[in-house]
């Protein structure tokens, strides 16, 4: 229900995209399987620059 809320339809995309990708290392290992997920999640969103001011 709520992926009808957002506006953005590529926001929705991402975050379906997001979901999945948790869902499936949930199946593997649990709980660590998540917390790896989330270390890269954000280590990728760190390494990422934003208005070109890196």
């Amino acid at each position: 229900m709520s992926t009808f809320l957002v506006p953005n339809y590529l926001v929705t995309k991402s975050s379906l995209l997001l979901q999945f990708m948790f869902l499936i290392l949930a199946s593997y290992l649990g709980v660590p399987s998540i917390l790896l997920g989330l270390i890269g999640m954000l280590a990728h969103l760190n390494g990422l620059t934003s208005l070109n001011q890196g």
